[in-house]
């Protein structure tokens, strides 16, 4: 197995990942592994990944202003992003105390958003868990 050092990476950034790596019982190694193959497996799985939504989606990126005045056609990933909006509104409290970081909705909406659709991609019979390796394969 090969041995990749990450750089670049500011002491926040570094600090949110060992905390959420931490907040997953995993440590650092075996976390960053998991976020590699669930990032590669994300950019490789649509070939319509809008690489600009996803950079404004992760802060990236500042969103685009649209014209209103316009009509523009519903992107591929529409009903995608109105699930994450869905998730990210049932999500944040109304009380202000109570406020929710970025990494923590990063957290929370994605593993319910990805349980969410995994769990409709199996009903639908596209997609199957393989127990032997602790993973989803597509079915064709």
């Amino acid at each position: 197995m090969a041995d990749i050092t990450v750089s670049g990476i500011g002491d926040d950034e570094k600090a949110a990942i060992k905390q959420a790596a931490n907040k997953a019982n995993m440590n650092l190694a075996t976390f960053a592994r998991h976020r590699l193959r669930a990032g590669y497996r994300l950019w490789d799985a649509d070939e319509n990944f809008d690489v600009e939504k996803f950079q404004e989606r992760v802060g990236e990126k500042e969103p685009e202003t649209v014209n209103t005045n316009t009509a523009q056609p519903k992107s591929v990933n529409a009903s995608k992003e109105d699930r994450f909006a869905q998730e990210i509104k049932r999500n944040l409290p109304t009380d202000s105390e109570d406020a929710v970081s970025k990494d923590e909705l990063v957290e929370i909406v994605s593993t319910e958003v990805i349980t969410g659709v995994l769990s409709d991609l199996k009903d639908a019979g596209e997609v199957e868990y393989v127990i032997d390796h602790d993973g989803f394969v597509r079915v064709e």
